[in-house]
């Protein structure tokens, strides 16, 4: 028996979504700090059918600067019908938190890190689990019912005291159950003529999970490098005070198994005459088949103290 019968509402609800086909790509989702609390996120969305889309609900979470991490709930926005091959942007305001420093990255434990920005092994965070509006936290709603700003996960630079102008982090959109996600960490500074290092998260908490590393854009030619942070090894060695000979390198292209959630550092030499360019570290994931773009801007003009420099 089918779950849907012919002819019923919900029959012609799901045939016209067949044919409205809304998407959304990665770089329709864009943030950007409008103050240093305050956060827009603006996702524009497409109609790339041959009929008029329904009015429906974008459904918005959020995550710690990273791939394949645990999302949490944001918020919902609505999106009105949209005509075939046309768009709409729908935008809001979410609240970045200003945390105190937990210190220096090569003197706080990853598992401090991790458990600040509240990540714990076994949670992959994938799908959206029961009605997406259901699922939204209700401590957004004043003691007066009055809605608030959400607020986005944690920035881990901003527990290390690296945190620049804007929130860097990653935001999950579902149109009609599909996700699109951007994971993104805009206007770091960089010094040129020196040896930079940045990081992001990477995993699901598995043991088994293995995961391949690909390197593209501008900075491609500031000769990047990444490293798995090994916890056996203090980040002071990490950050080039110190032999290398405990960290495990990446090779670009090549399975690695990254047991728990690790930090993983990127490395990339500037020259004296660079002042902006950008990097895209793309993580795919073995077993789902999946690949998450890590996007990196790099800005020597750029307000904070953005990279750790050897």
């Amino acid at each position: 028996m089918p779950d849907v019968l012919p002819g019923s509402r919900s029959s012609v609800c799901a045939a016209s979504l067949a044919r409205s086909r809304l998407c959304v790509r990665r770089r329709d989702i864009e943030f950007r700090n409008v103050s240093p609390e305050r956060v827009r996120i603006r996702v524009t969305v497409r109609n790339a059918g041959s009929e008029p889309s329904g009015p429906s609900l974008v459904i918005l979470r959020s995550a710690p600067f990273g791939a394949f991490l645990p999302w949490r709930p944001l918020t919902s926005l609505t999106l009105p019908a949209i005509e075939p091959g046309g768009a709409v942007t729908v935008e809001t305001e979410a609240v970045r938190s200003r945390v105190a420093p937990l210190g220096r990255l090569d003197d706080v434990p990853p598992a401090r890190l991790l458990t600040a920005l509240g990540l714990t092994d076994g949670n992959s965070g994938d799908g959206l689990s029961g009605t997406a509006a259901e699922t939204l936290d209700r401590s957004w709603l004043g003691r007066t019912g009055r809605a608030v700003l959400p607020r986005l996960a944690l920035d881990p630079g901003d527990l290390l005291g690296r945190g620049g102008e804007h929130w860097a982090g990653n935001v999950n959109v579902f149109v009609h159950e599909r996700p699109v996600e951007r994971h993104l960490a805009r206007a770091i500074r960089i010094y040129p003529g020196c040896v930079n290092r940045a990081f992001f998260i990477v995993g699901t908490g598995s043991s088994l999970e293995e995961y391949a590393f690909h390197l593209a854009g501008e900075g491609i030619a500031w000769d990047p490098e990444l490293e798995i942070h090994a916890t056996v090894v203090s980040m002071a060695q990490l950050l080039g005070r110190g032999p290398l000979s405990g960290g495990i390198r990446i090779v670009p292209g090549e399975w690695i198994r990254i047991p728990g959630i690790p930090l993983i550092l990127l490395t990339v030499r500037p020259p004296e005459t660079a002042r902006r360019g950008t990097l895209e570290v793309q993580v795919t994931q073995r077993s789902s088949e999946r690949t998450a773009v890590v996007e990196f801007d790099l800005d020597a003009d750029a307000v904070g103290p953005g990279c750790y420099v050897v």
